[in-house]
């Protein structure tokens, strides 16, 4: 598979994707509805990066219907080379239709992060590194 079409996640691995072409759910974390599962192959941001001799990322959307969290944790490593983060993070995580938004922003300011604005109706956010 040709490194551009893989899923970001927090591991290297094959697992399900759930296809919802109705919705736009589709996502990694299985959602309420959806029309059929792929398989995929993930890799972390980190290692893509890595691989691909990336120094610098000027802007990152994290939006994941539900899975941002496993994604970041994949990010960790090379947070301090992005600039700005964007973030989608509301009620969208599997069946419990859980959201990820409080989750992803208190880790976005502990690593040096600093929103610049925000979106409450839409759960939508927008962070600058202040490194």
């Amino acid at each position: 598979i040709p490194p551009n079409l893989k899923g970001l996640s927090n591991k290297e691995e094959i697992t399900k994707y759930y296809l919802s072409e109705r919705d736009a759910d589709s996502s990694i974390v299985e959602p309420v509805n959806f029309t059929h599962i792929l398989e995929i192959e993930t890799t972390t941001l980190q290692k893509y990066v890595n691989d691909n001799a990336i120094n610098k990322i000027k802007l990152f959307k994290l939006e994941a219907e539900g899975f941002e969290p496993e994604i970041l944790e994949g990010s960790l490593g090379v947070l301090d080379m992005i600039e700005y983060i964007a973030l989608d993070g509301g009620y969208e995580r599997g069946k419990e239709q859980t959201e990820t938004f409080s989750e992803l922003c208190n880790v976005l300011q502990v690593h040096g992060f600093k929103m610049v604005t925000i979106n409450f109706r839409e759960y939508r956010a927008l962070f600058v590194n202040k490194l």
